[in-house]
Parts: structure tokens; C-alpha cells; sequence
């Protein structure tokens, strides 16, 4: 007789707009998504229970968090970032298998003691783009690279002065991308552009132990768009959004006509990297990340999910960067 494999259940601690991504790509990916909670007596909660079709719902968060495998098999934790921490702390004492929404704090120091924790995961989920994907082999066949990144990050400013939230909480996803591909950076130096009370933009060089070269341009409310080019040589890498990328292999040369009189020289595009049909059904990266995350807690093995120790690197070199 055929053995039925059961599906993993799994309790959702946060009810907002990321979590309505989450549990389409939990879903898809086997589990059952079991149990909800918002903030305690949270009536949103109701609402988001309702529209996800979630049986159990629980109006205090941190009485569902000490939920052990009798109840659900894992959770996801999508709350404020100033609330991350509690559930950290619980969930490290549970030994419950979790996936956060990044980055749990925005100090490091905060992270340290759980350093080696292995049932937390971290949800930086541009590590599953198909364009990193192939990013990341183009990296292991090719180095040293010379590697430039740039965030134009939508600074707010207030009285002449950066709220630097965005680039804990946003800009990180490229730092968490920048280690992922070329392993851990060093800091070499930096630049910022105007004065240390009015700075609006900085650029720093980091290097790595393949002697990788990064030129970070964190070029504040700029007319671009993110971006990461790595070139080797005579080919180049460019992710251009973060979610796209081409391979450009060499360059050819456009001779001058009457119309246009200007001789031109451009790369030539070796191959474009398409969108996956998962990148299209879901929030990119979420479905990849969701399937290695039930993988996770059916063998406690991950290949590409980060951990707290990425996080805390990640961390690090925002923490570099702000001034």
C-alpha cells in the first residue's frame, strides 16, 4: 500500500501586504498554511484570514509563536522590524524551524548571540531571481571580477538630513546579493558626496578573497535604476533591473552614416536571461525560496536560503555605509 506523504503545516505571524505574497508562494510550494496572526488583538487579522482562506486564526502573536510541532511543522515571521526580535528569541528557544522576513533588526549587534542559530532562515528572496541564478554561475567560471553596483536608493530627507531606514531595509538586498555572489567583502575605503551633515550619496570600494573588485555607488534619489555589472575580461554581466540581465561578449563597432555621423562602439549581447514562468505567477523569488524553505524543514538542509550569520554581514556593510 502506496504511503501518503503528509504536507507540512506552517503558522504565519504578521497579517500585512508581504505576508498576502507569502502564503501564495507556501502554498504552492506544499504547505498548508495552518494558523495566522497580526498584532495582539489585531483587527486586520480577521480581514487577511478571510481573503487567504486561513483556518485558525489567533488574536495574540507571541501565544502562537511557542506553538511546537504538535501544532504546525514551521513559521514565517513578516512583522515590523521592531518587533522581529521577540519572535527571534522565542523561536531560537522553541527550535521551531522559521523563515523571517529580512532583516530582523536593523543592528547586527543585535543579531550576534544568534549567530549559529540553525532553525532561523532569512528571506532575502532576490537570491532566488532567475538573473542571480545564472549570476552566480557566471561568477564561479569567471574571476576576478571587477564589479560595479548601483543603488539609487529614494533617500527621504528631513531638515537636510537622510533617514537612513531604506538602506537597512531595502539597499540590503543588494549587500546581501554582493556576498552571496562573491563571498565576504572587505572594506577598502569610501567617499561620500557633500558633507557629513548633508551627505547625499556615497561610493566605497570593497574587495573580496578571490580579489573580486566592488565599486558600490549608493547614488541617493538618481535618475537610474538598481543595478549590478561584472565584468571579466572582455565579457560582462549586467543585471539591469536586479530582476533582468543580459551576457554581453565583446563589442562591435557602428560606422558613421549620414544620418547618424557619429561613429559608435557597442557591446554585443551574447544571450538574454528570460523571466521564469514562477517569477511571473508569484513575487519573483518566492516561490524558489518558499520550496527550499519546505525542503529546509523536511531535512533541515538549504543550499541558497540565507542564514543569520549572511544577515549580519549584510548588516555590516550598511552599517559602513551610512554616515
Amino acid at each position: 500500500m502506496a504511503c501518503i506523504m503528509r504536507k507540512l503545516k506552517i503558522g504565519l505571524i504578521g497579517c500585512g501586504k508581504i505576508a498576502g505574497f507569502h502564503v501564495d508562494s507556501l502554498r504552492a510550494a506544499g504547505f498548508i498554511v495552518l494558523a495566522v496572526a497580526g498584532r495582539k488583538n489585531s483587527k486586520n487579522v480577521n480581514f487577511f484570514a478571510k481573503k487567504y482562506k486561513i483556518k485558525d486564526i489567533w488574536k495574540d502573536p507571541l501565544k502562537l509563536a511557542k506553538q511546537n510541532t504538535n501544532y504546525v511543522d514551521a513559521f514565517l515571521v513578516a512583522v515590523s522590524i521592531d518587533e522581529s526580535l521577540k519572535y527571534l528569541k522565542i523561536l531560537s528557544e522553541t527550535r521551531m524551524p522559521a523563515l523571517f522576513e529580512k532583516p530582523i533588526t536593523y543592528n547586527y549587534l543585535n543579531l550576534e548571540k544568534y549567530r549559529f542559530n540553525r532553525n532561523i532562515l532569512v528571506a532575502f528572496n532576490r537570491r532566488f531571481y532567475s538573473s542571480v541564478y545564472e549570476a552566480k554561475k557566471f561568477v564561479n567560471q569567471n574571476n576576478p571580477c571587477i564589479v560595479r553596483a548601483e543603488v539609487p536608493e529614494n533617500m527621504i530627507i528631513r531638515n537636510n538630513k537622510i533617514i537612513f531606514n531604506k538602506l537597512f531595509s531595502n539597499s540590503i538586498h543588494v549587500f546581501d546579493l554582493l556576498i552571496f555572489l562573491f563571498g565576504d567583502l572587505k572594506f577598502k575605503s569610501k567617499l561620500i558626496r557633500g558633507t557629513a551633515k548633508k551627505a547625499d550619496g556615497v561610493v566605497a570600494l570593497f574587495y573580496s578573497n578571490k580579489k573580486d573588485v566592488i565599486n558600490y555607488i549608493g547614488n541617493w534619489n538618481a535618475s537610474s535604476n538598481f543595478s549590478i555589472t561584472i565584468d571579466y575580461k572582455n565579457k560582462r554581466y549586467q543585471l539591469l533591473p536586479i530582476e533582468k540581465a543580459k551576457i554581453f561578449f565583446g563589442k562591435k563597432v557602428v560606422q558613421p552614416t549620414k544620418k547618424i555621423p557619429i561613429r559608435t562602439t557597442i557591446p554585443k549581447i551574447y544571450k538574454d536571461i528570460k523571466i521564469t514562468k514562477y517569477e511571473k505567477l508569484y513575487k519573483p523569488g518566492f516561490y524558489l525560496q518558499s520550496k527550499e524553505f519546505y525542503r529546509f524543514v523536511k531535512t533541515g538542509k538549504f543550499k541558497t536560503l540565507a542564514n543569520i550569520n549572511d544577515t549580519i554581514k549584510a548588516l555590516k556593510i550598511a552599517q559602513i555605509l551610512k554616515f
